[in-house]
């Protein structure tokens, strides 16, 4: 973001990204995401005489089923997107988890961590929860935060705030350096990649926030997140070849390289 905001070279006309993935995947857009802060405020008593108090961890409760309920939101997934992603399943999701379709189509929502209350037998006054939710092309971040506001707004003692916001963003499918990376990659590769949309977030989405179209091309994850992880060498090898050949062929030729190009 830095480079974006402050190198104007750093902009270009176009941007291959090489966060993870895999080298059979070409990546054209991200979801958006929402991440949530909703506190509860109570009225103490004791456990025994809950009749004298309020939970603040039952209204959080309620607001927290009312925050689910925005994964029923209806989505407009524009028709080159969700033909993209109906076609890449068969090749995507053996490698990113069966039901990966399902989510690039709708919004999700991970209540993440919850806390509240100081001990069982005492009403708590206070309760919180943060939450994670990814937005698919299709629906705006207002249109979000404004179904989650009426919802909630009835609701006595329970706040909430946004602590970060990006809109879904995707490169046109058919874009030439999502069309390039497809060719080279298969030049590289011996089979051509699918063409997907992300599931999380990765630098293209700042590129495309600046009006820069981009696609994820990447290594495969081993053990992400946990111990030794790792990419395979031959692969890295294979991908750091498809970015230098695609920015050979974006920068040079007047249209993708032929097999013998």
């Amino acid at each position: 973001q830095w480079l974006l905001d402050n190198v104007p070279e750093a902009h270009g006309d176009a941007m291959i990204c090489g966060d993870v993935g895999s080298p059979m995947v070409v990546r054209f857009g991200e979801k958006g995401l929402l991440w949530l802060e909703i506190e509860a405020e109570g009225a103490p008593a004791h456990g025994a005489h809950v009749h004298k108090g309020i939970n603040a961890i039952d209204r959080l409760r309620g607001a927290l089923d009312a925050l689910k309920s925005l994964e029923r939101l209806p989505v407009r997934i524009p028709p080159e997107v969700s033909d993209a992603i109906r076609s890449a399943r068969s090749v995507s999701e053996p490698l990113s988890g069966a039901g990966e379709e399902e989510v690039l189509r709708r919004i999700t929502v991970n209540i993440g961590t919850i806390e509240g209350g100081v001990s069982p037998n005492l009403v708590p006054t206070f309760a919180r929860a943060r939450a994670d939710v990814r937005l698919p092309v299709g629906i705006t971040l207002e249109e979000v935060k404004t179904a989650l506001g009426t919802e909630l707004a009835p609701m006595q003692g329970v706040t909430w705030r946004v602590l970060q916001a990006y809109e879904p963003l995707y490169t046109d499918p058919v874009h030439e350096i999502v069309t390039r990376t497809v060719n080279v990659a298969a030049e590289v590769l011996g089979r051509a990649p699918a063409t997907n949309m992300r599931i999380g977030a990765s630098d293209a989405r700042l590129y495309r926030m600046a009006g820069v179209p981009s696609v994820v091309f990447g290594c495969t994850p081993f053990n992400m997140g946990g111990p030794d992880e790792n990419v395979l060498i031959d692969e890295l090898v294979a991908v750091a070849c498809v970015h230098a050949l695609v920015a050979f062929d974006f920068l040079s030729n007047p249209s993708p390289r032929g097999l013998n190009g």
